[in-house]
């Protein structure tokens, strides 16, 4: 009778063994195979969320000297007032960055033809600035009766740095801001296995 009882508990603790064990080897598939949807989800969308964070990048800048010259006398009736000429020239280094809105950025996949097609925004002059500790002056005479005045000083400034955004953008200022970008989002891309069999292109 004893034995019999013992014979009757290895069966149950076997039985009970191997459902815990088949139960163990579900809940692990189920893991797994939740685990690795989760994972191409996170994997296909990785690469616009990665680019969206980057935000607005700058991607190409110049740094361009530019000269000015404020020449200022009081007037009456459109005659100068001898002896109130004011005259000041100098010049500033600019800064001028260029560079895209990186949330901006549409990716289309097509994995028929294996082509990752990257359409980029307008690019934009990101930054504008004239260089700290590049003020050079030249020549300056200041008339008690007509000094210059921060007004005067600051509207040259600003004519200064849209003359500096002219002259940059003759120098292929966007041109190469592009070409960088280009070169930045396909070495992006790359690291993404999903897109390494694939063509990149841009608009």
């Amino acid at each position: 009778m004893e034995r019999k009882q013992k014979i009757n508990k290895i069966s149950w603790v076997i039985k009970h063994w191997r459902l815990t064990i088949f139960g163990v080897l579900l809940a692990f598939i189920v893991v797994s195979l939740v685990s690795i949807g989760v994972y191409k989800q996170i994997t296909s969308q990785s690469t616009s969320v990665g680019l969206k964070d980057i935000g607005e990048l700058s991607t190409q800048s110049a740094i361009v000297r530019e000269v000015n010259m404020i020449d200022e006398s009081r007037t009456i009736f459109g005659m100068q007032v001898p002896f109130t000429n004011s005259k000041q020239l100098y010049s500033y280094e600019v800064e001028i960055k260029a560079g895209y809105d990186f949330s901006k950025i549409r990716l289309e996949r097509n994995t028929a033809s294996k082509r990752l097609t990257v359409i980029l925004p307008k690019l934009s002059i990101t930054s504008k600035s004239l260089v700290d500790g590049s003020l050079k002056v030249y020549y300056d005479k200041q008339s008690i009766f007509k000094p210059i005045n921060v007004e005067e000083t600051e509207e040259a400034r600003q004519k200064m740095i849209h003359a500096a955004i002219k002259t940059a953008k003759k120098t292929k200022l966007f041109e190469n801001a592009r070409q960088n970008a280009e070169r930045l989002i396909t070495e992006f891309l790359k690291r993404d296995q999903a897109n390494k069999d694939y063509e990149i292109i841009f608009k």
